[in-house]
């Protein structure tokens, strides 16, 4: 079920569900990001980050228990959203640096939600800090539910109304 979205400025990106060869191509796409990318992504410090924790990931989210959707421009992976579907519904999004601003965001994670949707999964769950203002922009947006947790973090549930 691939599809193609076109960007704020014009770009066009290819958006599919990602498989275990786009591996090198996500653990390249990872190593790319800035620290407060990182940051957001994953909630915590990029000085935690080294090659094997990008490894564990990528192969985390490449195994059976995500769903992991992923935007492509010239065969780069620039976004990359994926959804825990064996334990928590918990969604993770991540755009590349340099394709941030320009809505690919707010794309991938309709793309993530149109997918659970076809998986029988209504609702999901993510966590932001109160400083990811892209985040909580889009989760207004689509009327989802955003509980404060307590010093600068944040709950969005998203369900299939959203």
């Amino acid at each position: 079920m691939a599809t193609e979205a076109i960007l704020k400025d014009g770009k066009r990106v290819r958006l599919r569900v990602a498989n275990k060869d786009d591996g090198d191509k996500l653990l390249k796409m990872y190593k790319s990001l800035s620290a407060e990318s990182i940051y957001r992504r994953f909630l915590g410090f990029t000085k935690l980050f080294r090659t094997r924790d990008f490894n564990y990931i990528v192969n985390q989210v490449l195994s059976d228990e995500f769903i992991c959707v992923i935007a492509e421009y010239n065969n780069d992976i620039v976004a990359e959203a994926d959804l825990h579907i064996k334990n928590s519904n918990e969604l993770g999004v991540v755009v590349r640096d340099d394709f941030q601003g320009r809505g690919l965001g707010e794309i991938i994670l309709k793309y993530l939600l149109e997918v659970a949707g076809k998986h029988g999964i209504k609702s999901c769950i993510a966590y932001t800090f109160t400083s990811n203002t892209p985040a909580i922009h889009i989760a207004q947006k689509y009327g989802c539910k955003i509980k404060h947790l307590g010093g600068n973090e944040l709950l969005i549930e998203y369900n299939s109304s959203s």
